[in-house]
């Protein structure tokens, strides 16, 4: 169970005079009467507030407010309450943080609070509180809060090449000897010593918080070099320098292993002047207060093997399972004993049934148990976390764990990891040692730290800043070596010995080729500077398709596109690891150096698929370009997410991703797996936009509803029903489909509900075309709702090349595509070649009915653009989720290019006249049968004529809004014991759609409304689109004031039925010819009235396959008049699956008359993996001195390499030819001969046989036929 958080209200304070306002805090019925908090009461809170969270056993409070103002909390009553268990975190005392939300300079401030507190003993809820603002704290908190650029214009160290990389093991001292540098290619015999740098981030990982990230580019160390006194580096010297690897704690990310990296590199380099060098420590003069003889040592058991739910950062090691006991042993050497002993162990387990794990120290049971309850769906694993202080009398500290599976025989535990800080004694040995006191950074004055044994320490380094390490010598190698240090802060030292650490050599990674991202960023081809809008990132073997786009992008919308790999970034900005961090801090670089405010970065494209493994230990894994997980790993909801939102958070304090940071641009991901799965979606990008794309359907919006299993689905269905009645009054030139699932019979079988028919529909409306397409509902990886209304084999079926749409799919993990090993519903739609979706908005994890309602409202206004402010796709995104303050919107995902805009044509047509009469004067109802003449025009904002424009109108007449009700399928009731039926409006019938040319910005058509018009008189809609004739403008327009209804008692009689001219495919199809499995109806119809597509009773267009009555296909959605003519038009269709064999097809349509004809055709279906060729002719046949060669084949769109070789009868080859042959359908006539021989000579009269061969250039599966001409 799971109850979100969404804030809405807005509260306005004076900026004069200090205010108060008094909120409370709604925690249903039964919990304000009951003061009792279960898993039912808890479900009844204010979902716009509170968020709980199940997994982590937590619950907070959250308020918006508007401006940037210092609030305090004042008057805060609270009530005793029972919360049996449900909330881990209860503190002693109110505890609450006011977080700055900022986001391109929009300022709010965020109230956090948990809503408990224990008084007295007690656990307390709080019931309200005031809060109070005031002026001077306002300004305080935005000086306080105000943005400062982190780092200036630079160049890297890598810009001038000859930089050496190497790699380290372990954290420590490490020596350098003149050896190594010949080994890393540096062959000079002697080097000015003073030039020898070193550089390197070290092994752990970037700050998440922006601001606490300092080094841009591979900070240099303070190094130490002995050279003999020489001045040259040559044999014999040699250098030292403190280094880090990877193992090392991170508290944020709650591990001792980088997420990202095993290994920790370094650079060297001898040209580029004089390097850094350490300082000698400047200890106090003063003598000491405190003298320190221990130090607190920390040692760690973590292997990173397993992710238990595959979401989140968190990796597990040891697997306790078969075997279900295992004992790790520390060694402490000098342990002070009568000083406790920190144990901290944090494990998981995947268990139907509550598990827990048993703890012995030293053989010794703890009382205290990691208790875990059992996995549930939205849970799929759980964790429990062990800090205890204990006591130890040995040196050797051994610790057990034992799993128990509480009578579950699948029961598996996992252990994260074990640490241990203890007090040890300051004794040295003879290898080197790091050492602190925390204790120090409590105490004041002037502290001692004595090392006893210590004849083998020759230096104490000061690593406190590891970059810039400082040193003091045991010059005499005393026994006794002592540093003194101001206390008050927590420094830390390492005890060297000789005893050095060695550097490494990555065989083919010493070279470090020359690159200059922070110099060259913000440059143009000239050298100088220019702003960035639009950043595309990638891995190198992808950077084609990243280079296609940036360029299509640069020529289409004039933005200045920069392209990277990722492999660069981290080398410039991380010193080579992989790191979300790196990315994000080369977007600030960005961010931070833009000439104003107004030309920052607007767009961040990803090209490359993400996952939970950052280390590639998943099989088939596909961390192309990795993104940021959540520390939660055990939830599949917003607790354990995935989202680039991380790299667009600008502001200094942000990148912890709590619900305050704010997106400062838009980010897309254009989700690949391989080079060339991204170059094929950067290719239906770009034909998205396209001349081919152009067509009414961009003015369709189609939106889709889950049934009402419970309740709380039948109220998902009413605010999508609204959110649908919104759009269409916002924007009137969209036609709002609306696909209701409880609004279809719901069929059942084999235990399972389906809706067949909600598939067609959906199927059918994808294909036909809409700008976007929104689902709201239950789904998940294979599907979307419990009824599979859409599938994975649909998503992948759908074919509607060019008329890609953006598909809404607010739903539970429909796009999850951080598994590489389950591939989901949203990745097949997207990487549909031929169908699908160029764009999704969509959900990488469950995600709560609230959430999704919070998203979907205040998505939809920016999508569809209802204040005119022409932002992407992905801008509209980042504008709904500065919106909203619950973490819910993390799950949501922006996948595709960034600079996308949703195709909505400028609403800019307009009908004038109807039957040469002023529309404004026209007050006459358009009646079935009528004969009625419209003309409009193109105008642009200022309502006037576009005079020079000239191109094509499409244009549509629906009926009357239909009137319709859901059914109630799963019997669920309103709280009142009513059924919950819903009662919603569609989009009338289509009574015409037809095409017209448009002249000068003017435009007239003519129709006769069909037979089956409905006869009541109400208003009707008129839907306009244009393109014009270079297919660079599009306009759309709508009117729903025509009044429609009745019938037209004078009209003239008319009882002939229309002509109709069947083909499959194209035109050239010759009866009982051969196609593929896939073929389409193309059916030409003619009428002297036009054709009915209304579908009264009885009267749609309709296909007949194989004789099958009893399924007829309609057809008039896909029937449209032609260009200037509503007698002519066409219906193109598409047949799916069909099996191989003969087939036969009667096609039925009516005129507006309601008269009818049938006609019939047959093919032959031939299987798409079997090449084959039917009606092979040549045409004309006799002839004399030209003749082409034809045939039918079940392969279009292939490339088939084609020859045709003439014999004589006794069998001498006198002519040949090959070509490869493309063909846009089933038909081949591309070939012709004149007659002559291979010399160019004219053979004699008489009959000769030819070979025609036809080979698949993709399968190679080869098929010959031989026929007969004559020459006359």
């Amino acid at each position: 169970m799971k109850v979100f958080l969404a804030l809405f209200l807005v509260v306005f304070y004076s900026a004069i005079y200090s205010q108060t306002k008094h909120i409370p805090l709604d925690w249903g019925d039964k919990i304000t009467h009951q003061n009792t908090i279960d898993s039912k009461s808890i479900s009844e809170i204010d979902p716009l507030h509170f968020d709980y969270d199940e997994n982590e056993n937590s619950l907070f409070y959250s308020y918006t407010f508007d401006f940037s103002e210092r609030f305090n909390l004042t008057n805060v009553k609270t009530k005793p309450t029972n919360i049996k268990g449900l909330i881990n975190d209860i503190p002693q005392q109110l505890t609450y943080n006011f977080a700055k939300a900022t986001s391109r300079g929009d300022l709010n401030s965020i109230l956090i609070l948990n809503p408990f507190v224990v008084k007295d003993g007690i656990i307390h809820r709080v019931v309200s509180f005031d809060v109070f603002s005031s002026p001077k704290s306002s300004q305080a908190f935005t000086e306080k809060n105000s943005i400062s650029n982190s780092t200036g214009l630079s160049n890297s160290i890598f810009s001038l090449g000859k930089i050496k990389k190497f790699y380290v093991e372990e954290t420590g001292v490490h020596r350098i000897e003149f050896s190594f540098l010949k080994r890393l290619g540096i062959n000079e015999v002697s080097i000015p010593s003073s030039n020898i740098k070193i550089y390197g981030h070290g092994g752990g990982m970037l700050p998440l918080v922006n601001s606490e990230n300092e080094y841009f580019d591979p900070p240099e160390l303070a190094i130490q070099i002995f050279d003999g006194g020489d001045g040259t580096f040559d044999e014999g010297d040699y250098a030292l320098f403190y280094a880090t690897n990877t193992a090392q704690w991170s508290e944020e990310n709650a591990t001792h292993l980088n997420l990202y990296a095993d290994r920790s590199y370094y650079y060297l380099s001898i040209d580029s002047g004089a390097g850094k060098r350490m300082s000698v420590i400047r200890q106090p003069t003063g003598v000491a207060t405190t003298t320190i003889s221990e130090f607190d040592d920390y040692q760690f058991y973590e292997i990173d093997e397993t992710s238990l739910s595959l979401v989140g950062r968190r990796w597990f090691g040891d697997r306790f399972d078969i075997e279900t006991e295992r004992t790790y042993e520390f060694e402490f050497p000098n342990l002070v004993k009568n000083k406790p002993v920190l144990l901290d162990i944090r494990v998981g387990a995947i268990s139907s049934a509550p598990s827990s794990f048993n703890v012995s120290v030293n053989e010794q049971l703890m009382g205290t148990s990691l208790n875990m309850r059992a996995a549930t769906s939205l849970s799929p694993s759980r964790g429990s976390v062990l800090k205890e202080q204990i006591a130890s009398s040995s040196d050797q500290i051994k610790v057990t764990l034992n799993f128990n599976k509480n009578g579950n025989p699948g029961a598996r535990g996992f252990l994260d990891f074990i640490s241990i800080k203890a007090k040890r004694g300051l004794i040295a040995g003879e290898n080197q040692f790091k050492f602190k006191n925390e204790e120090a950074s409590t105490l004041s004055g002037i502290g001692e730290y004595v090392i006893q044994n210590a004849a083998n320490v020759n230096q104490i380094w000061d690593i406190t800043d590891p970059y810039n390490p400082s040193f003091t010598t045991n010059e005499d190698n005393t026994t006794v070596f002592s540093i003194k240090s101001q206390l008050g802060s927590e420094n830390e030292y390492q005890a060297v010995t000789s005893t050095y650490f060695q550097p490494k050599i990555e065989s083919g990674a010493i070279q470090v080729p020359q690159q200059n991202i922070k110099g060259n960023i913000l440059s143009n081809a000239q050298g100088q500077f220019q702003d960035v809008d639009y950043l595309i990132i990638t891995q190198s073997s992808f950077m084609s398709a990243a280079n296609r786009l940036a360029q299509y992008r640069r020529e289409k919308d004039g933005l200045v596109v920069k392209t990277l790999a990722v492999e660069q970034i981290y080398e410039e900005f991380n010193s080579g690891k992989q790191d979300i961090g790196a990315i994000r801090n080369l977007i600030k670089y960005i961010y931070d150096n833009a000439s104003s405010s107004q030309n920052r970065i607007k767009y961040l494209g990803i090209i490359g698929d993400a996952s939970v493994d950052y280390k590639n230990r998943l099989q088939g894994n596909t961390n192309i370009v990795p993104t940021y997980h959540s520390l939660g790993s055990f939830a599949t909801t917003d607790s354990s997410f995935m989202s680039d939102d991380f790299y667009t958070m600008m502001d200094p304090k942000e990148g912890d991703m709590s619900i305050s940071n704010s997106m400062d641009l838009a980010v897309g991901r254009i989700l690949a797996d391989t080079p060339q799965r991204a170059d094929a979606m950067v290719s239906k990008i770009i034909t998205s936009e396209q001349n081919e794309a152009y067509g009414q359907w961009r003015n369709n919006f189609v939106l889709i509803s889950d049934d009402a299993d419970k309740l709380s689905d039948f109220r998902l269905q009413v605010d999508l029903d609204k959110l649908g009645d919104r759009i269409s009054s916002e924007k009137p030139t969209v036609n709002v489909k609306k696909i209701h699932s409880d609004a279809f019979q719901q069929v059942s079988g084999g235990g399972r509900n389906r809706y067949p028919e909600v598939n067609k529909a959906i199927t059918e409306a994808v294909e036909l075309g809409a700008a976007a397409v929104n689902y709201f509902g239950h789904g998940g990886e294979d599907g979307l709702a419990q009824e599979r209304i859409v599938t994975q084999t649909n998503v992948q079926d759908w074919t509607n090349p060019a008329r890609y749409t953006c598909f809404v799919t607010i739903t539970c993990e429909f796009t999850k595509f951080d598994n590489p090993l389950r591939t989901t519903g949203g990745e097949l739609t997207f990487w549909n070649q031929s169908g699908g979706a160029s764009s999704l908005v969509t959900t990488t994890r469950a995600i709560s009915v609230i959430d999704g309602v919070v998203f979907n409202n205040e998505f939809s206004p920016f999508l569809f653009d209802f204040e005119e402010q022409n932002t992407t796709i992905a801008e509209s995104v980042m504008k709904a989720k500065q919106q909203i303050s619950r973490k819910g919107k993390r799950i949501v995902f922006f996948i595709g290019d960034p600079a996308m805009k949703l195709p909505l044509p400028k609403p800019q047509i307009k009908l004038t006249r109807i039957n040469d009469t002023p529309f404004s004067e026209f007050k006459d109802t358009l009646q079935a049968l009528g004969k009625y003449k419209f003309k409009g025009e193109i105008v642009n904002a200022a309502n006037a004529k576009l005079s020079n424009y000239n191109g094509e109108l499409s244009a549509t007449v629906f009926d009357k809004r239909i009137k319709r009700r859901t059914l109630g399928n799963d019997n669920t009731r309103k709280t009142s014991g009513e059924l919950a039926i819903m009662d919603f409006t569609t989009l009338g019938e289509n009574l015409f759609r037809g095409q017209a040319s448009v002249t000068n910005g003017e435009f007239e058509f003519e129709f006769v409304l069909p037979k089956d018009t409905r006869l009541p008189v109400d208003k009707g809609r008129i839907s306009f689109y244009s393109s014009n004739q270079e297919k660079t403008e599009e306009y759309s327009g709508s009117n729903n004031e025509v009044f429609i209804g009745g019938l037209n008692e004078d009209a003239p009689q008319d009882n002939e039925g229309p002509l109709i001219n069947l083909f499959m495919n194209d035109e050239n199809f010759v009866n009982g010819g051969v196609t593929n499995s896939q073929p389409f109806i193309l059916a030409l119809l003619e009428d002297e009235n036009g054709i009915n597509t209304a579908g009264g009773i009885g009267h749609d267009i309709i296909a007949i396959l194989d004789n099958d009555e009893a399924n007829p296909i309609i057809l008039n959605e896909y029937y449209e008049a032609d260009q200037d003519n509503y007698t002519k038009g066409k219906v193109y269709f598409q047949l799916r699956d069909l099996e191989e064999g003969e087939h036969t097809l009667r096609l039925k349509a009516w005129d507006v008359y309601n008269n009818s004809k049938t006609q019939d055709i047959s093919f032959v279906v031939a299987g798409d993996e079997e090449l084959k060729i039917t009606q092979v002719l040549n045409y004309p046949n006799p002839f004399i001195n030209y003749t082409e060669f034809w045939f039918n084949h079940n392969r279009p769109f292939e490339p088939l390499e084609v020859m045709v070789q003439v014999f004589t009868v006794s069998g001498k080859l006198v002519w040949s030819q090959n070509q490869i042959a493309h063909t846009n359908g089933f038909l081949f006539r591309g070939m012709s001969w004149d007659g002559r021989d291979d010399f160019g000579d004219k053979i004699g009269k008489g009959v000769y046989v030819y070979k025609l061969s036809v080979k698949s250039t993709l399968t190679n599966h080869k098929v010959e036929t031989y026929e007969k001409l004559v020459i006359l």
